[in-house]
């Protein structure tokens, strides 16, 4: 006879309960190793995500996909709460991700730690600007800066607009324009940055509408507000 819901219910939360308590036992691991192991387990989860989302026949997967999700934002979950600086690395690799809901759940502790540590968020920040780090991570950087609000932002998401990549200099074109909506006039540097963009002919699509636009129309918007593509 198969179990009651309730049996079922009540089996549910003794499992969650179990995965609170090893969660608290792994944190209360020597630091070195939480974060290798963490660091392994996130590499191997991507890689793993990666390939369904390569696979040409879903039916093949068997869940792969879903459960390396599942482990990323479990990931995720334990590094909010390491405060070792190493731990914003390993997220960021997780925010690399192409896979939207575990990207969303990187994004929204990257920016819980940009409001508890700006300054070492900043830091890495400068880093992955100066290593031309690319990917899906980048684009999402600027508007964690723009979040916080903090002095630096404007400079920091200045240094997005030379980025190689298209999308990545729009997500920093559409984060200015959102700094500037706050009532904060953009400064001089930065006028001049977005001159050296105003004839961009690369093609962007924006995320609220699916059109496509170029990097130089963007760079129109923002210059005035009234322009609507």
């Amino acid at each position: 006879m198969e179990d009651a819901p309730r049996e079922l219910l009540t089996d549910l939360f003794a499992c969650d309960e179990e995965a609170d308590g090893l969660a608290a036992r792994l944190l209360g691991a020597p630091e070195s190793d939480l974060l290798m192991a963490l660091e392994q387990a996130s590499a191997d989860a991507l890689d793993r995500l990666r390939s369904a989302g390569q696979n040409d026949a879903p039916q093949e997967d068997d869940g792969q996909g879903d459960r390396a999700a599942r482990q990323l934002e479990r990931v995720v979950d334990l590094l909010r709460d390491v405060e070792n600086p190493a731990a914003i690395e390993i997220l960021f690799r997780v925010l690399q991700s192409e896979d939207e809901g575990v990207r969303t759940s990187a994004g929204e502790a990257m920016l819980e730690r940009a409001y508890d540590r700006y300054g070492e968020f900043a830091r890495n920040v400068e880093g992955w600007l100066g290593a031309a780090v690319t990917g899906p991570a980048m684009g999402e950087l600027p508007w964690i800066l723009v979040e916080v609000g903090e002095p630096s932002a404007e400079s920091l998401i200045r240094g997005f607009l030379d980025h190689p990549e298209a999308e990545v200099v729009a997500s920093a074109l559409e984060a200015l324009m959102e700094l500037s909506g706050k009532g904060q006039p953009l400064d001089a540097k930065t006028i001049g940055a977005l001159g050296k963009l105003a004839t961009d002919s690369r093609p962007v699509s924006l995320d609220d509408d699916d059109s496509t636009v170029t990097l130089g129309e963007l760079v129109q918007e923002l210059r005035d507000p009234s322009q609507d593509n």
